[in-house]
């Protein structure tokens, strides 16, 4: 008797788990429980990506400005340098001017002048800070410390020549002999800040990228 109330009472239970309604309802736990889960870790990555893309984003920036200072303080210098260097040009003799043209004349060289001095003050003051913050921004990668490492030296070894040049040159200076003012250390300069443009610009690349995944 005991026997076949519990074969029916596993008869119940066997119905029950058999049936549409049971069958329904366990899938759909099993179904809301797995897309859950799916739905929890989609939520998680895009959550790692997000933080990627952020952290990404904001080295972009913080590189973006370390290298429009380096290139603003390097380029002004340059520029100074190059104009230092023109002063020895006929354009700037002042024989045979009028005292007003000459008045104007002088107050021009004072102009280039200072503001070569100006240059080339910034530079030296801010050389060693550029260093660190690229080191900092850049430091991991060979190929752009090495880059800056070049300009950093060419930099100055340019502006000291082209000073050299005009306190050297009192007398006005033919324009084919002012092409080879300063040649190599220029061509050496121009070498390097193309190097530096490059690798900077790879790095760029390959940071962007990774955004865009």
């Amino acid at each position: 008797m005991g026997s076949e109330r519990v074969s029916e009472s596993k008869s119940v239970w066997l119905a029950v788990l058999n049936s549409s309604s049971t069958t329904a309802l366990i899938t759909t736990l099993i179904g809301g429980f797995f897309v859950s889960y799916v739905t929890s870790r989609y939520q998680d990555k895009a959550k790692e990506v997000d933080r990627a893309r952020a952290e990404t984003n904001d080295y972009l920036e913080r590189e973006r400005k370390v290298v429009e200072d380096a290139f603003n303080i390097t380029g002004r210098l340059i520029a100074a340098s190059e104009n230092i260097i023109q002063l020895t040009s006929g354009a700037f003799n002042e024989r045979n001017r009028t005292p007003s043209d000459l008045a104007l004349l002088r107050s021009k060289k004072r102009e280039i002048i200072n503001n070569y001095n100006d240059a080339d003050r910034d530079w030296h003051a801010q050389q060693a800070t550029l260093t660190l913050r690229i080191r900092m921004e850049h430091g991991a990668d060979q190929g752009v410390s090495d880059a800056w490492e070049k300009t950093s030296s060419g930099v100055p070894e340019f502006s000291d020549c082209s000073r050299l040049w005009f306190e050297t040159h009192a007398e006005p200076v033919d324009q084919n002999k002012l092409t080879t003012a300063c040649a190599s250390r220029r061509k050496a300069l121009e070498e390097s800040l193309d190097s530096l443009t490059r690798q900077i610009l790879r790095l760029r690349q390959a940071s962007s990228t990774t955004l865009k995944r």
